[in-house]
């Protein structure tokens, strides 16, 4: 098994790397801050509002008066916008060219919508107030009048999910001992493909863009799991030596390279087979301890975004790594 420790010819970063400060905002615990991209923007969560960023870091405007923001996706095409709002027990889809509302989903029937993953037409959307009540509904966003349908119950608690072509995978944050689950949804229903139980700390987890590899971030690693035959293929990262916590992983979307996120340490990029690292960036100076914050790490082009945060503050701020390398 190989672990991501050599660093192959990592460049330094750019100086036009750069750190934009998104705003004080209302007590946002960790964990529950997303990022994504439509290509050209940037959209964080932060509680009751989206930031809208563009990729060189200019803020550009605010999505206000949401209740309670805890999941982001976008869609392929970069045009929508879905967000899960915890308290209205509803999921929005939002223009991204105009920044408004165009349609609300109802979810008062899955409450507390908490995590998002769309892949083609169909969102799938992990919800759950509390423990032994968590669920995921799915919805068929080509349909005249889309409404979520139940796809799974009984789980311990409101699942994080990625989704790719016919996989869909579940894992359980916040709790130790957690587990990965993997589906097979090519029917459209989700289908047990099997679990992995006795798990440490999950922080994050994102897939492949062919759904073959799930990617989990635990506190002293990033892992990659085969989705089919449910075994661990490749860890990234582990030094026993370092400091710092990985808490924040995504997929390049050519599938070649994983980008982590750690507490201290900052971001690191690696190749998606070799598990050799390509590329790092410690978290930058001039405030007290910053720290990548859970599970917000994106891409654009060669270019990496992530949100930091200084422990106990309510101020976000946006990072963006230049030249990082991720595109052949």
């Amino acid at each position: 098994m190989t672990i991501g420790l050599v660093l192959a010819g990592a460049p330094a970063a750019s100086a036009a790397d750069s750190v934009t400060n998104l705003g004080l905002v209302p007590y946002t615990a960790s964990s529950e801050v997303e990022i994504v991209t439509d290509g050209d923007r940037l959209f964080t969560s932060a509680r009751n509002r989206i930031v809208v960023t563009d990729t060189s870091g200019t803020l550009i405007s605010y999505i206000t008066d949401l209740s309670y923001v805890v999941g982001l996706t976008v869609a392929s095409d970069g045009t929508r916008l879905y967000a899960a709002l915890r308290d209205s027990n509803e999921v929005v889809e939002i223009d991204t060219s105009t920044l408004t509302i165009t349609r609300r989903f109802d979810f008062a029937a899955y409450t507390c919508p908490y995590r998002l993953s769309l892949s083609g037409n169909t969102l799938w959307t992990g919800h759950g107030c509390g423990p032994g009540n968590g669920g995921v509904a799915s919805l068929d966003l080509s349909a005249p009048a889309p409404q979520p349908v139940t796809a799974l119950t009984g789980l311990a608690y409101a699942p994080m999910l990625a989704a790719a072509q016919n996989t869909l995978v579940l894992g359980y944050s916040r709790v130790s001992p957690s587990k990965l689950m993997s589906y097979d949804v090519s029917t459209g229903s989700p289908q047990l493909r099997g679990e992995i139980d006795g798990l440490p700390y999950l922080s994050d987890l994102s897939i492949t863009p062919d759904g073959s590899t799930a990617l989990a971030a635990f506190p002293t690693r990033l892992e990659a799991w085969d989705t089919s035959s449910l075994t661990m293929v490749r860890q990234y990262g582990e030094n026993a030596s370092a400091q710092g916590s990985a808490v924040a992983v995504t997929v390049t979307p050519d599938g070649a390279k994983v980008v982590g996120g750690w507490t201290v340490r900052g971001v690191e990029v690696y190749d998606l087979v070799t598990g050799v690292m390509t590329y790092a960036k410690t978290s930058p100076t001039g405030w007290s301890s910053p720290m990548v914050d859970t599970g917000t790490i994106t891409t654009v082009g060669d270019e990496v975004f992530s949100v930091l945060r200084t422990r106990g503050s309510t101020v976000l701020r946006l990072w963006r790594l230049e030249d990082a390398t991720l595109t052949p």
